[in-house]
């Protein structure tokens, strides 16, 4: 599966391979590339009772951060040891913010 069963977002192998190669393409057409982390590794430390576990909270944040994303953008969750994070390739036009 290209996707993390605890996100829904893509996992770390289909994001390896697509920045293998929208860098390519990047470089070949002389465009730029932009790559967003987010670094979620907090959310394991969230123990309080009325907190969401660690995967529900990283399943609203990959939604969230993918409504906010255009299609032809990637979010993806990197480790799969409870670090998350999210990478976004994107193109020349600005995101659209709602």
């Amino acid at each position: 599966s290209r996707r993390d069963p605890a996100s829904g977002a893509f996992n770390r192998s289909y994001l390896e391979q697509q920045l293998q190669l929208e860098f390519a393409q990047s470089c070949a057409q002389r465009r730029d590339l932009s790559i967003v982390v987010i670094d979620l590794g907090r959310l394991q430390q969230s123990s309080a009772p009325s907190q969401p576990d660690c995967d529900d909270a990283l399943r609203w944040c990959a939604q969230t951060l993918q409504g906010c994303v255009r299609n032809s953008d990637l979010l993806a969750r990197h480790d799969r040891h409870r670090r998350a994070t999210h990478a976004g390739i994107t193109e020349h036009q600005p995101p659209v913010w709602h």
